[in-house]
């Protein structure tokens, strides 16, 4: 039998890298990436597709949770480069044959590796969600401001996408700012949370529903 590494090995090495509460996790992911892309010269269904990327900001994800300065950056410039390679068309965008999935950013779940070994679904749509996680995730002083202004721009991003933003979009945008104005407190509180109250009203969102939910939340981490 051949010992070259499959594509689900490097999913589950992925995979595995989500489940650390490493701060090293993305970093891992995207060398992890970039041995896919090498070995895909000579393995083409080694080649890195929409379950791949998934996990890798995943573990950006377990970056930001775990402290790690910048994680919220480096997710954005994943995100970039898969515009610049893949193309920014609101449509579904594939490499093969396959159709446009649940981009709703309520699906938290993680990714399944055995069930979308070879999704090749790159409608970037469902990526936003997750950055919008890393950025409510990024809490140290050196990263609030980045993941606020990446959140509004990813925010931004989903509605030019075509994507209705829901009560979890809007908790991840105020959950932003809320961050920035723990470390930065003299800044116009009322003006920064009005970004978010304001489009939220236009999808029906109270800002009661929002600061209960965040509430809900910190209750949940302590």
């Amino acid at each position: 039998e051949s010992s070259l590494p499959t594509r689900v090995t490097f999913l589950f090495v992925l995979q595995m890298w989500t489940k650390t509460a490493s701060q090293e996790a993305g970093e891992r992911a995207e060398e992890i990436m970039s041995r896919m892309e090498v070995v895909s010269t000579y393995q083409d269904e080694i080649r890195p597709f929409s379950n791949a990327y998934k996990l890798a900001f995943q573990c950006w994800h377990t970056s930001a949770k775990a402290g790690r300065i910048g994680a919220v950056d480096r997710a954005a410039r994943l995100l970039d480069i898969m515009e610049a390679q893949y193309g920014r068309s609101t449509e579904t965008v594939t490499t093969d044959k396959g159709g446009d999935d649940d981009a709703s950013d309520e699906s938290d779940e993680e990714t399944n590796v055995v069930d979308d070994i070879f999704d090749k679904n790159m409608n970037l749509k469902k990526f936003c969600p997750v950055l919008l996680r890393i950025c409510a995730s990024s809490r140290q002083k050196e990263d609030v401001s980045r993941a606020m202004t990446i959140a509004f721009d990813t925010y931004n991003k989903m509605v030019q996408y075509g994507q209705k933003p829901s009560v979890h979009t809007f908790e991840m945008l105020y959950t932003c700012v809320i961050n920035y104005l723990e470390h930065y407190p003299n800044e116009d509180k009322s003006a920064l949370l009005e970004r978010v109250y304001n489009p939220a009203k236009e999808y029906g969102i109270s800002r009661g529903e929002l600061v209960g939910r965040h509430k809900q939340s910190q209750l949940t981490l302590s």
